[in-house]
C-alpha cells in the first residue's frame, strides 16, 4: 500500500472473469536498479486491516479483530453505539465484515459534523 499509486487491479470479466490484472499507471525510470523500484496499490483514505483481512494476511483463529477506529472525546450518543468498546469496533477475521458498531459510529461522526 502506498500513496500515490502506480499500480491498478483491473478485472476484464469478459476476458477472463476469474483472476484480475495488475496494471502499471505511472512510468519507471528504467535506469534505475530494479531492486529499489517499488509497486504501489492504494487502498484509499482507509484502514488497511480489514483489506489485510480479505486478502488473507490474517490468523482466522482469531473471530475478529480490533478495527483500530478510535474517536477523540465522543459523545454520549456515540458512545453508545459502541465507540468506546474495543469488542464492539471490530471486523470478522474471516470474511472482513465489518461490525454495525463501526458503520454506527463512523456515519454518525460524519453526520454529526454537517
Amino acid at each position: 500500500h502506498g500513496e500515490p499509486a502506480n499500480v491498478a487491479v483491473i478485472q476484464d470479466p469478459e476476458l477472463d472473469p476469474k483472476n484480475v490484472n495488475i496494471v502499471l499507471q505511472t512510468d519507471l525510470d528504467m535506469q534505475l536498479d530494479t531492486s529499489s523500484v517499488n509497486l504501489h496499490l492504494s487502498y484509499g483514505l482507509t484502514n488497511s486491516h480489514r483489506f489485510l483481512t480479505i486478502f488473507g494476511f490474517v490468523d482466522e483463529s482469531m473471530p475478529v479483530l480490533f478495527s483500530q477506529i478510535v474517536f477523540k472525546s465522543p459523545s454520549p450518543e456515540m458512545i453508545a453505539l459502541g465507540c468506546n468498546d474495543r469488542s464492539e469496533m471490530v471486523f470478522n477475521a474471516k470474511d472482513g465484515a465489518v461490525a454495525n458498531a463501526v458503520w454506527d459510529s463512523v456515519l454518525y461522526a460524519i453526520l454529526q459534523k454537517q
